[in-house]
């Protein structure tokens, strides 16, 4: 996965404030219990889209706890990557949407954000979030707004089955305040393929991007194959 802001953009969604919604329906979910596996293809991406030579990686990724508590939610399962030892809680809330927080995300969204999926209910999310960090001694704040839009429910293949995804877009704009003056702003823009009945994530699509005056490659993560316990 991408370091940094990308490497969060990745699995980074969606919020609590809705805009347009609509009355929750039952969902098929699949909760995975320990023990589960999903094995991705992922490799950088350059400004056309094209994929970046010898950047290509397969991570295994690990349901490491199901049905536990964690951060104020029950139900929660937490999946973990051996390319870059991430982990990413997971949960169903009361509308069939799904919530998750990624471990590495504190810094940008805060202890207590849970990232909302769509699923369910809704067209459009929205929150924005404010910490305080120290770079050299010197106190920046980092002011990040997230937008999320529901693009459609699309059928993926898998090898040989289909599956029903959640399609949506991301929109992460993050400024960075010293002294109340902005001293860098970035954007980031990721599209994600959520299945339900897998419990994670099937595609995720970064374009490249510039990131505190600096070029980065986008990334491309696409789901290979699984094993459900």
């Amino acid at each position: 996965m991408v370091n940094g802001l990308q490497n969060l953009a990745t699995s980074l969604i969606l919020v609590s404030c809705s805009d347009n919604t609509v009355t929750p329906e039952p969902s098929p979910f699949t909760i995975p219990t320990s023990g589960s596996t999903y094995t991705y293809l992922e490799y950088a991406t350059d400004k056309l889209g094209n994929k970046v030579s010898e950047t290509e990686v397969t991570d295994v990724e690990s349901v490491i706890a199901s049905n536990i508590s964690y951060s104020g939610k029950n139900g929660v399962w937490a999946i973990s990557s051996t390319e870059n030892n991430d982990t990413t809680y997971f949960c169903v809330d009361q509308n069939n949407d799904v919530l998750f927080k990624p471990s590495g995300g504190a810094d940008i969204f805060g202890d207590d954000t849970w990232l909302r999926i769509p699923v369910t209910t809704g067209t459009a999310f929205s929150d924005s979030t404010a910490s305080t960090q120290d770079f050299n001694g010197i106190p920046v704040e980092l002011r990040t707004t997230m937008n999320i839009t529901r693009i459609a429910d699309e059928q993926v293949t898998v090898g040989s089955q289909s599956f029903k995804t959640t399609k949506v877009r991301l929109n992460i704009n993050v400024k960075a305040l010293a002294f109340g003056q902005v001293v860098n702003e970035s954007n980031l823009e990721s599209t994600l393929w959520y299945a339900p009945s897998l419990g994670h994530f099937l595609r995720m699509v970064q374009p490249a991007t510039t990131l505190g005056g600096q070029d980065e490659n986008g990334s491309y993560r696409s789901l290979q194959s699984y094993n459900l316990k």
